[in-house]
């Protein structure tokens, strides 16, 4: 009854996709979403900024996922994901962090969203108990202190054994990281277009989607 209902209502679509495997989503998604990130008029408009590790990460899913029907994975199929991920060293041999298997579990989630809005599922198997938790990761955030920081503009006012004080251009670039907390790669795409010393708004600093991260 259920099948027939689906038919009714979704078309003769739904019985192919009980079918369908992980593997087949995979090239789905990866047509779809996957691709370099495209930016029209300063911002973007589709596609990924950082294109290689998600396609990693698409390839580890893949090569877990990919026999498997997306009928029949389940919660319990996720959570055994992760565990088996924890489990495998890095190419290092070194234990693998929680925050590189919660960019996956991440990209799975977007996958199965895609699923469903394709009308491919009728149900997510991300829907249950928690899989991803973001507070086991280890934070990156490091604040200096102004002791800290005086310290390092000394560094870069001292002279070397030429008598030239060679760190002082970077002064600034310090000084406008600590003010803005902007990326590295973001502060030196800046160009003098990107400022606006304008008194009336106190300074602005723009960074265009195309040399951004986010």
């Amino acid at each position: 009854n259920k099948l027939k209902l689906s038919l009714e209502s979704d078309g003769p679509k739904t019985v192919d996709s009980l079918k369908m495997k992980f593997s087949e989503l995979a090239d789905a998604y990866r047509l779809a979403r996957l691709y370099p990130a495209k930016i029209v008029d300063g911002k973007k408009v589709g596609g990924v900024k950082s294109l290689a590790p998600a396609l990693n990460c698409l390839a580890i899913l893949k090569g877990y996922f990919g026999t498997k029907q997306l009928s029949v994975i389940r919660h319990s199929d996720l959570v055994a994901f992760k565990k088996h991920r924890l489990d495998t060293p890095t190419i290092h041999g070194t234990q693998r962090k929680v925050s590189s298997v919660n960019r996956e579990l991440e990209l799975a989630r977007a996958m199965f969203r895609y699923a469903l809005q394709e009308r491919w599922i009728s149900i997510s198997p991300f829907i249950g108990g928690p899989i991803i938790d973001k507070t086991a990761e280890t934070r990156r955030e490091r604040i200096l202190s102004d002791e800290e920081e005086l310290r390092l503009l000394e560094a870069c006012r001292k002279i070397d054994k030429h008598g030239r004080q060679r760190r002082l251009r970077i002064i600034p670039l310090l000084i406008m990281s600590w003010d803005t907390a902007i990326r590295c790669n973001e502060l030196l795409r800046l160009t003098w277009n990107d400022l606006d010393f304008d008194a009336s708004s106190f300074g602005t600093l723009t960074v265009l989607a195309k040399n951004s991260k986010t």
